[in-house]
């Protein structure tokens, strides 16, 4: 409306005096008028984009979130192999450089994962396997280092403690424990 009633008149000042607003905001509106047509007045603060700018906008967005993943990549992969344990040390040493939520998604881990182990929980099973193992390396070493996954396991059974051989063999393979067979002459 300020727009109509300044197009016939010369002196703007008068009219902003009267509309009680600065002068240079009916000059702006005017250029911008000029430039964008019923473009240049959206309402409620938000530009209305052409077809062309939207996509511009998406395009841009897509680029900064991509060379984002690109300086994770950069950074993270090369010092760091794909486990959720070792994220945290990194955003804790770099005071969090890039968001968790991105170094999740680029290294394919949870985000609960990450999360939990920044609490410094620690899981049922990881627990479990902790105390296994101390009671494989314990037979293992009584055994003088001759017994294998099946005799453990079987050494375990006795001690009423079901668990498969599979599990103490992936364990003490993890452990570095192997048996020896004495050779049979």
């Amino acid at each position: 409306m300020t727009l109509e009633v300044s197009k016939p008149r010369q002196n703007l000042n008068e009219l902003a005096r009267q509309l009680g607003i600065w002068a240079e905001l009916i000059y702006r509106w005017r250029s911008e008028f000029l430039q964008k047509g019923e473009g240049s007045f959206p309402g409620h603060g938000k530009l209305k984009h052409t077809f062309e700018e939207v996509g511009i906008v998406k395009l841009k967005k897509q680029l900064r979130e991509l060379e984002m993943e690109r300086g994770i990549l950069k950074k993270l992969s090369v010092s760091f192999p794909r486990e959720a344990g070792n994220l945290p040390v990194y955003s804790r040493a770099q005071g969090q450089i890039f968001p968790p939520e991105k170094i999740c998604k680029v290294f394919q881990v949870n985000r609960s994962s990450y999360y939990t182990y920044l609490a410094g929980a620690v899981s049922q099973r990881a627990q479990a396997n902790k105390n296994l193992l101390a009671m494989i390396k314990e037979v293992h070493q009584k055994s003088k280092q001759h017994y294998g996954s099946p005799r453990i396991q079987q050494v375990l059974k006795a001690h009423k403690m079901q668990v498969f051989r599979s599990r103490v063999a992936c364990l003490m393979q993890q452990a570095g424990a192997s048996g020896n067979e004495e050779k049979k002459i």
